[in-house]
């Protein structure tokens, strides 16, 4: 059991967190890639800022990873999110994970996406080109 948890605010790569899940032991990775999209509530978005409480935040995250490999029998999680300002079309979040059975694999990584939106403190402002909005709490 292993896992790869960071926060960062550089560029993120799928083909690191890719290469990171597979094993020979595995015959499921499962990835998710959360991108910025351009619109959303009607409004043209130029960028969201994220911003966390990094401590209290890579804490939760461990906690999500350990949960999930004792609960799905995961064999590795990879959990990294970009903090700072991200464009549209750029990659927000990268979680993974991998498990010797495809649905086991799919349930874990549905549940860690869920957990994480639920408990970890990041928030996002989303920019607009006409103001901005707190889609979370506000820090």
């Amino acid at each position: 059991m292993s896992k790869h948890i960071q926060l960062l605010h550089t560029v993120l790569s799928s083909s690191n967190a890719d290469q990171w899940l597979r094993s020979k032991d595995d015959g499921a990775v499962v990835l998710f890639v959360g991108n910025i999209r351009s619109h959303n509530r009607g409004n043209e978005v130029v960028q969201i800022d994220f911003e966390s409480y990094d401590e209290m935040a890579l804490k939760e995250l461990h906690k999500i990873a350990d949960d999930l490999i004792e609960e799905y029998a995961l064999s590795r999680v990879w959990i990294e999110h970009r903090l700072g300002s991200v464009l549209p079309s750029e990659t927000a979040i990268i979680a993974g994970v991998s498990s010797p059975h495809r649905e086991k694999a799919f349930q874990a990584l549905e549940q860690l996406m869920h957990r994480l939106k639920q408990t970890v403190p990041i928030w996002k402002k989303e920019i607009y080109t006409d103001g901005h909005h707190w889609v979370n709490s506000t820090p």
